[in-house]
């Protein structure tokens, strides 16, 4: 009888380790929730998805795409909750976690080029329906902006950020959890995927203005 009661604390006592071993284990994404907020004008809306997805490289540096939303990003149809677009440079000598500004002016840092906020957007190849949102704020009414974004572990993201328009409502929020990454530049998807590139490339909202952009940054 003692044997079988020993015998059962000590299966008892390997589940415990075991389970606490696994908790315990930064490796398992699969535990930390996805979990954000984004503020602006009365709206106080979650985010629980955010992909970072490159789209070209240039000036000694690459630029990237950054989506934060409510729900899974459809590309051609409607999106119920918040949808934030935005368009960040770095430099090669730079790693991916810092800071983008709007008033960056150094060409080897990090800069935030464009800032696209919606609610409840509609989508027609990846680009929003003017007028059909239930509200739309393009780059042009954005006066300044920063995000940080931090990439602490293997998939994982933190990130906060605050954006101002004309008007001086800020924009800010948060979020941390699993993030997509998506490397559209890489040998091995230009041969695999060629139209890949292309259709990046008309998905972003720059309409070719981001290299003059910079120029005039960096002559400020």
């Amino acid at each position: 009888m003692k044997k079988l009661i020993y015998l059962t604390l000590l299966i008892l006592s390997t589940f415990a380790l075991t389970a606490c071993s696994h908790n315990d284990d930064g490796g398992n994404n699969q535990n930390v929730p996805n979990s954000g907020i984004v503020n602006y004008r009365g709206y106080s809306l979650p985010l629980y998805y955010i992909t970072v997805e490159d789209y070209t490289p240039y000036d000694n540096g690459i630029s990237y795409i950054v989506e934060l939303s409510t729900n899974p990003v459809n590309y051609n149809g409607k999106n119920s909750g918040a949808y934030m677009y935005l368009e960040i440079y770095q430099s090669n000598s730079l790693s991916f976690s810092g800071q983008y500004t709007t008033s960056s002016t150094n060409q080897y840092t990090r800069s935030l080029d464009l800032i696209e906020f919606h609610v409840d957007p509609l989508l027609q190849n990846g680009l929003p329906v003017d007028g059909q949102s239930t509200l739309a704020v393009y780059d042009d009414y954005f006066s300044s902006g920063s995000i940080l974004l931090n990439n602490y572990q293997s998939d994982l993201l933190y990130t906060n950020f605050e954006m101002i328009d004309k008007d001086g409502y800020r924009l800010t929020g948060n979020y941390e959890g699993v993030f997509d990454y998506i490397q559209n530049y890489s040998a091995k998807n230009a041969k695999s995927n060629p139209a890949l590139r292309k259709m990046v490339e008309d998905r972003k909202k720059s309409k070719g203005q981001l290299r003059q952009l910079r120029a005039e940054r960096l002559q400020q």
